[in-house]
């Protein structure tokens, strides 16, 4: 893929490269060449950037997929209110729901530039992320509230260190 005729690239370079109206030669996920005119080297589509920015792919390092299930839910509670009424609702929920969850929130993740999250939530969700084509580090959630049950964090514990 060619991004041609770059408006403004952020590259990571070890300078740390700001660059205008390039053309970027994308192989495999990366850029493989910056230069002024690299139509030739062109090998699939050709998408013009004249008004676009180009930057590293942005890092969501605290979110939980499932929980696009709750948005709206107990919005005018506080924090620890808030967390024991939606745990019980992704309680709730099977594992076809939150997977189908998991893959609407990476989506939306990725149409806005994320192209790495960080997400507390069950590791069975590893081939739905990645099938949207984002990558993340998973482990399981492990909080302790007084609805906690008694044994959670034991099984938080074990999940995480067999995954």
């Amino acid at each position: 893929m060619l991004l041609s005729d770059v408006d403004t690239a952020f590259l990571q370079d070890d300078a740390r490269t700001v660059a205008h109206d390039v053309d970027l030669l994308i192989r495999d996920g990366r850029i493989a060449a910056v230069g002024d005119d690299l139509s030739d080297a062109a090998d699939g589509d050709v998408v013009d950037c004249s008004d676009r920015v180009a930057l590293p792919g942005l890092i969501n390092c605290h979110t939980h997929t499932p929980g696009v299930l709750t948005r709206g839910w107990s919005d005018d509670v506080s924090l620890f209110s808030w967390l024991e009424h939606t745990e019980q609702l992704i309680a709730a929920a099977d594992r076809d729901e939150k997977r189908a969850a998991a893959r609407l929130s990476a989506a939306s993740l990725v149409r806005t530039g994320t192209t790495t999250l960080n997400d507390m939530w069950n590791t069975y969700l590893v081939d739905d992320l990645v099938d949207v084509g984002v990558r993340a580090l998973l482990g399981h959630a492990m909080a302790e509230f007084e609805s906690t049950p008694d044994d959670i964090v034991e099984q938080g514990l074990a999940a995480n260190h067999e995954f």
